[in-house]
C-alpha cells in the first residue's frame, strides 16, 4: 500500500465481535520501520487500517507517495484481553531484538489512551505533567545527545507542510520580550548550522 491508501482512524459501525493483532512496516529511505497494535473488527479486520499511534504518524507524514506500508494481520482472537496479552508480548520482543520499532507504551492498553478520556479528564492530566515539568533541567549530557538527534535532520516537504496544517488555528499567550528574543537567536543559530552542513 502507499501513504494516500491508508489510514489511521478505525471505524467500527457496532460493536466488535472479534479483534486482531496485527504488524505494520513503513519503508522509508532504506529503513524499515515496525508497528505492532491491536484492531477491533466485526465480519474482517480493515486491510487499509494501519494503527493510530504518534509516532506511525509522525512516520506517515514525513513518507513520500512512493513509500510502501505493509500491514500484516498475526493472528485472531475473541477475547480482547487475550489480544491486548499477544501485542504487548510482541512489542516486548521487539524491544529486546532492538527493531525500529514505533509503538510508545508496551500495550496491553488498547491503542491511543486518550481517546478514552473526557476532554475535562484531558485538561486535569495536562496540568499535571505542567506542575511536573515545571523548573525541570536537563542535564549537559542530555541536551547534548538531544542536539545530536536532531542535528542535520531534514523534515520531508510532506512532513512539513502537515505540521503546518496541524498548527493552523492554535493560539498561544504573549511572548515576554526576552522569549522573543532567545527565540530569535536559536532560530538565527540554527539556520547557520545548516548553512554550514550544506556546503
Amino acid at each position: 500500500m502507499l501513504k494516500h491508501e491508508v489510514k489511521t482512524r478505525s471505524e467500527l459501525n457496532r460493536v466488535s465481535s472479534s479483534y486482531c493483532v496485527y504488524k505494520t512496516v513503513l519503508h522509508h529511505q532504506n529503513g524499515s520501520f515496525v508497528y505492532y497494535g491491536k484492531q477491533s473488527f466485526n465480519d474482517a479486520p480493515d486491510s487499509r487500517y494501519i494503527g493510530s499511534g504518534r509516532l506511525l504518524k509522525e512516520k506517515l507524514n514525513e513518507m513520500g507517495d512512493t513509500d510502501l506500508i505493509e500491514k500484516t494481520v498475526l493472528s485472531v482472537f475473541d477475547d480482547e484481553q487475550d489480544a491486548l496479552d499477544f501485542e504487548q508480548q510482541l512489542i516486548l520482543n521487539a524491544r529486546k531484538c532492538n527493531e525500529n520499532l514505533l509503538n510508545i507504551c508496551s500495550g496491553g492498553a488498547g491503542g491511543n489512551r486518550l481517546d478514552r478520556v473526557s476532554e475535562s479528564g484531558i485538561t486535569i492530566r495536562s496540568a499535571k505533567i505542567s506542575i511536573n515539568q515545571t523548573g525541570r533541567k536537563f542535564s549537559e549530557a542530555s541536551i547534548e545527545k538531544m542536539r545530536q538527534a536532531k542535528l542535520g535532520k531534514k523534515r520531508s516537504i510532506e512532513a512539513r507542510e502537515a505540521i503546518s496544517k496541524g498548527r493552523l488555528g492554535m493560539k498561544i499567550g504573549p511572548r515576554s520580550a526576552e522569549t522573543i528574543e532567545k527565540m530569535k537567536a536559536a532560530q538565527q543559530k540554527r539556520r547557520k548550522l545548516e548553512s554550514e552542513l550544506s556546503k
